[in-house]
């Protein structure tokens, strides 16, 4: 009886849990990288406490300046110009107005002055040949009126046409002023948050290039925990799964937010962060443990997990009753460091040996004394 060991097979939750150890690491980490070429001036320390909108340091880039000067000034002359062209427009409308209300009333007259020869009292007073001059001069009118009729409408189209022509060069001209103006704007580096300045990767005065890293600023409100996983797990992690956080002796409950999908040194590097904030302060890089919560069984049978697993391949385990053990057929569900599920065979409350089996010989009953 002293050289075996005993557990009762008890109802209740099984949790399948790996346990491992991570850092806290702050999970908003943005790099701040330079937004053209030129020098740069740091504003800030390593450490400063910093707010969102804050100017961290500024780039000198003089011919991006020059080239900003050169096409605000051209967007201006663009912009004149189309203001200009819009009131020659309507001068030349103006004016085509003006003679097309002449050319109406020479056509009205002529219409006029044809009806009074038309009569019967001017037709004896007129000759024949002054009769067809006053319709010579009807047709003349009619025809100068409608053909400035339709000169002015195409006149109108085309003024239009320049117009709308000119709007479009100068909507062009106006999109290359907004990128500069951005380009430009963004020569000053704002903290995109509320934080801390964390690592500088330049120097002050450095020469930096497009796109090159400047430093990094990390939010101090919201931390996580970088924790490597053996590789064995990679297949049962899973996102928003559950984790328990052990942190200065209290355990606190968070969840799995992201997962490495490639595997270095054997393990899955995964981040959890917590469903409630700490008390005390938290550091960068500071070492807890966590234990992962791969999976949870309600209302499930139970034991202590031991050698017996493996002495008797998950298939058979001794029931103790009394100073009896009788070998019976079990078997087995999922399996965690701890604890083992038993899916048939046991009872709650049943008792078993949980240590090395294979020492029986596989008899049928041990008496235990």
């Amino acid at each position: 009886l002293e050289r075996v060991r005993i557990s009762n097979v008890t109802k209740g939750d099984f949790e399948h849990s790996v346990f491992a150890e991570g850092r806290l690491a702050a999970v908003v980490e943005p790099t701040l990288f330079a937004s053209s070429e030129g020098r740069v001036s740091l504003l800030v320390r390593p450490g400063d406490k910093v707010v969102k909108g804050q100017t961290l340091a500024t780039i000198d880039n003089p011919a991006l300046i020059s080239e900003y000067q050169t096409i605000l000034s051209e967007f201006d002359r663009e912009k004149i110009e189309l203001d200009r062209l819009r009131l020659d427009a309507n001068l030349k409308q103006r004016e085509s107005e003006q003679e097309l209300k002449l050319a109406k009333i020479s056509y009205d007259a002529a219409t006029r002055k044809l009806a009074r020869y038309n009569s019967e009292d001017a037709q004896l007073a007129i000759s024949l040949q002054d009769h067809e001059a006053a319709q010579d001069e009807l047709l003349i009118a009619e025809a100068q009126y409608t053909n400035l009729q339709s000169t002015i409408e195409l006149l109108r189209e085309q003024l239009q046409f320049d117009i709308k022509a000119k709007e479009l060069e100068l909507d062009k001209q106006s999109n290359i002023v907004k990128e500069f103006d951005r380009n430009v704007k963004e020569l000053i580096v704002l903290s995109p948050i509320d934080g801390q300045v964390g690592t500088f990767h330049v120097k002050e005065k450095d020469q930096v290039a497009d796109s090159q890293p400047l430093m990094n600023v990390v939010d101090l409100s919201v931390f996580g925990v970088e924790v490597a996983v053996p590789e064995s797990y990679a297949n049962e992690l899973s996102l928003t799964m559950p984790v328990v956080i052990n942190y200065e002796g209290a355990s606190y409950s968070g969840r799995i937010n992201s997962i490495s999908p490639e595997v270095n040194n054997s393990t899955i590097e995964a981040t959890a962060v917590f469903d409630e904030t700490p008390e005390g302060r938290l550091r960068q890089n500071q070492r807890v443990s966590l234990k992962i919560v791969l999976q949870l069984i309600p209302n499930s049978l139970k034991v202590q997990r031991g050698p017996f697993l493996q002495s008797g391949a998950g298939r058979q385990a001794y029931v103790v009753d009394g100073n009896i053990a009788t070998r019976t057929a079990i078997e087995v569900g999922s399996i965690s460091g701890s604890e083992v599920e038993i899916i048939s065979g046991l009872t709650a409350n049943s008792r078993i040996i949980i240590s090395d089996t294979s020492v029986f010989n596989n008899a049928s009953k041990i008496l235990l004394r």
